[in-house]
């Protein structure tokens, strides 16, 4: 490089530019054996880089290391000593991140549904978990409060016990450089650089730095030049992401923006965006605050539709927003809102207005946008995958119509195999197939319960080689009841034993302690699924008593009524549900697998129109000795068949 560049060019002098002496003993350790020959090897040249390879690279490392001082320097460095260099986009891209959040891009994310994981056509790594002992339960006495518009205080967040203040609707807190004015710099060069990088010609901003400028401009409440932002980046064909929409959201709900905010939701639903929890929490306070009711009435029925059980934390916006309704001088019929209102936990009957909850399952048109979903999936692997795909689903059509013709009887529980073979088999020296004794365990036990039973298990698990002579006879007697359907090889079997629930209908109930949060299932409509999974997947798991093979089968089936917030058919009374934390009496049993929503670990919140009083039910001593049980400690419950 010349010697007459500037100083600063120094921090682009690569690392590997000195040539170490390969006779130096200081610098090179070689044995006796062969010395001659490691003295005549040829080394390896140093590679050079181009000055804008090096800057990438500076900022590249100060990204990983969140210094924005190295960053800006190697840039201010840069620009002295290469000023007719064009300068890359990444660097750009990467700056921008780096000034408007110390360069973490996860702090202002929603959360997302899942990680993905590769599985493949295996079940080994999803269900072969190790078993650790349940959490012992919070013991501290549940209290149940009754609160009206009236009596209520002027901070919603104090009527609802352990609650704190959230005033960004859920939002995590960002740490804070430890210098004010420092950040307000650094955000102020993340612009100086959003127009440098506008001037420099072939230059593109990606979304990941257009959504930097907009977080930006929503901590300074500045929602008209975030959503200037925002159109800019439609412009040049860029498809925003919800992180992308939430702190224009943000900034206008601390704005008290209805109207824009408003429009803004419109936009995220025409975009396919699922909305979540965080960006309702939003709508609903500036729908509260403006006094959109009619609006905010649609925004909170679809909050229910898409967040199953909103987080207690967020309690206090809701009791906000039907306080604010009662309020109203056209309103005659204030709310009263309850706190862990007590619950029939078999019936699903509210003590505090009598409200029996419903059991909320898919329409026939979201089932059958899910079977068309899930067909798609299961035949994008080519003509084998298709052909595979028709065999199977003339084989369903087959079963309808002898079913029909009392030839052959229903199916009433569907398992998924792998899963239940797999289940705790991460042990030293575990078998490497499944455990077909623990799959004819929970066949026995469905059928002992009256349940007709289809098995779907992947054909490898058949295979000679896979399949140990003991528990061949296991096998053969799966065929000859016809309780087991074996997917082809090269086929994900979860499509087979996903697509024969959802296309039975009915109460069909599904077996798997899959999570189904894996890449794949992400593919599908997320409100169709996770409204199915809520009413239709049974966990299970096996007791400790007795010895292998005799053990007893725990299954936990959905209860009568959907754990979920819902709306009466009136429009007279809302229940959100709430889990609490480590209530489960899997407690942390599962590691990758989902874990059973029970009864006894949720509490409700009661709201109801003052004149929707307790009629379906007075506290019986029944019904009042299960509402004493639900406020304890409940022990792990096994069933015997599924409710």
């Amino acid at each position: 490089m010349d010697s007459n560049l500037s100083p600063h060019a120094a921090v682009f002098q690569p690392q590997s530019a000195r040539i170490e002496n390969p006779l130096d003993s200081s610098s090179t350790n070689i044995s006796d054996k062969g010395d001659a020959q490691d003295r005549t090897k040829k080394r390896k040249r140093p590679k050079m880089r181009t000055p804008a390879q090096e800057l990438s690279r500076a900022v590249c490392m100060s990204c990983k290391e969140k210094d924005v001082e190295q960053g800006l320097g190697a840039f201010n460095a840069f620009l002295v000593d290469y000023p007719d260099v064009a300068i890359p986009n990444q660097v750009f891209n990467s700056l921008i991140a780096l000034c408007s959040g110390m360069g973490s891009m996860a702090s202002g994310a929603p959360p997302g549904r899942g990680e993905k994981k590769d599985r493949g056509d295996s079940k080994n790594d999803k269900s072969r978990n190790h078993r650790k002992p349940p959490n012992e339960r919070d013991s501290a006495e549940e209290t149940t409060t009754t609160t009206t518009p009236s009596s209520s205080s002027s901070s919603p967040s104090s009527t609802i016990p352990g609650n704190s203040d959230h005033a960004d609707a859920g939002e995590t807190a960002k740490p804070l450089p430890p210098d004010a004015s420092k950040e307000r710099e650094y955000q102020d060069r993340a612009f100086d650089l959003y127009r440098r990088a506008a001037a420099q010609e072939g230059v593109k901003l990606q979304e990941a730095a257009y959504t930097s400028l907009i977080r930006i401009c929503a901590a300074r409440d500045d929602g008209s030049e975030a959503r200037r932002l925002l159109n800019e980046l439609r412009a040049q064909g860029e498809q925003p992401r919800l992180r992308t929409f939430t702190p224009i959201l943000m900034a206008y709900t601390n704005c008290n923006d209805s109207t824009s905010a408003f429009t803004l939701y419109d936009e995220m639903l025409q975009d396919g965006l699922d909305l979540t929890e965080r960006e309702y929490m939003l709508l609903i306070r500036v729908a509260t605050v403006c006094k959109e009711w009619d609006r905010g009435t649609v925004i909170m029925r679809s909050f229910a539709e898409d967040v199953l059980r909103p987080e207690r934390r967020n309690w206090d916006v809701l009791v906000a927003w039907f306080e604010a309704d009662s309020s109203r001088s056209s309103n005659s019929e204030p709310w009263i809102a309850t706190m862990d209102a007590p619950m029939d936990l078999k019936q699903g009957v509210c003590g505090a207005c009598g409200t029996k909850l419903r059991s909320i399952d898919l329409s026939e048109e979201h089932r059958q946008r899910m079977l068309e979903q899930v067909a798609g999936l299961a035949r994008a692997g080519g003509e084998k995958s298709c052909k595979a795909w028709k065999c199977f689903t003339d084989w369903l059509s087959r079963r309808r119509d002898k079913q029909a013709a009392n030839q052959v009887t229903g199916m009433d529980v569907i398992i998924d195999g792998a899963n239940v073979g797999y289940y705790k088999q991460n042990f030293a020296g575990a078998p490497k197939h499944v455990d077909y004794e623990q799959i004819d365990q929970i066949i026995r036990h469905f059928e002992a319960a009256g349940k007709q039973v289809m098995l779907f298990l992947h054909k490898r698990h058949l295979f000679e080689q896979n399949l140990p002579a003991k528990y061949r006879h296991i096998v053969e007697r799966w065929r000859e009841q016809k309780v087991m359907y074996n997917t082809p090889v090269g086929s994900n079997d979860d499509w087979y034993w996903l697509y024969a629930a959802l296309w039975l209908g009915g109460s069909v109930q599904l077996v798997t302690n899959d999570e189904m949060r894996d890449h794949h299932f992400q593919m599908l409509s997320h409100r169709d699924f996770q409204r199915w999974k809520e009413r239709h997947q049974v966990h299970f798991e096996f007791s400790r008593e007795g010895i292998r093979g005799h053990r007893e089968v725990v299954t936990y089936a959905p209860p009568a009524y959907s754990v979920r917030m819902q709306e009466d058919s009136k429009g007279k009374a809302w229940h959100v549900p709430a889990l609490l934390e480590d209530q489960s009496p899997l407690g942390t049993d599962f590691v990758t697998e989902s874990k059973p929503v029970l009864p006894e670990s949720v509490r409700w919140i009661c709201f109801r129109r003052d004149c929707h009083i307790r009629t379906a039910i007075t506290p019986t001593r029944g019904l009042a000795k299960t509402l004493e049980r639900s406020n304890l400690d409940s022990p792990r419950t096994k069933t015997s068949e599924p409710s």
